[in-house]
């Protein structure tokens, strides 16, 4: 029975940053691999951000995913390299944004009984 070698990687947890992958793992000094993980408690699709997308077709072979599936009770690791050339997204458009000006009412608002001007500038 021949031995099996084992190579570890050096990785480098990127989440905080949004950078478009949760970790970066080396080899010898050398970048081996951008690595998005999700995970789902039981089967089904996992989301990726547009940034994160973009990525995944900018880094080519260099950008993983790793799908963890039923981690609650019998985990099961996918990992697929380069998913942008392997997988077709359904294109899922849910973002809500609200986008205030930033000058001040030209009208007092009425609350209650007192009238309240805005004080975002500090002018009462």
């Amino acid at each position: 029975m021949g031995a099996r070698k084992i190579t570890f990687h050096e990785t480098h947890s990127l989440e905080q940053e949004h950078c478009g992958w949760d970790t970066t793992s080396l080899l010898g000094g050398q970048l081996a691999r951008y690595i998005e993980v999700k995970g789902r408690a039981g089967e089904g699709d996992v989301a990726l951000s547009a940034n994160k997308w973009i990525k995944a077709q900018r880094f080519g072979k260099d950008y993983w995913l790793y799908i963890v599936i039923n981690y609650r009770s019998n985990p099961e690791l996918h990992m697929i390299q380069d998913p942008a050339s392997k997988l077709s997204p359904k294109e899922e458009v849910s973002v809500v944004r609200y986008m205030v000006g930033h000058h001040r009412p030209r009208e007092p608002v009425l609350c209650g009984l007192e009238v309240v001007l805005c004080r975002c500038q500090g002018v009462c």
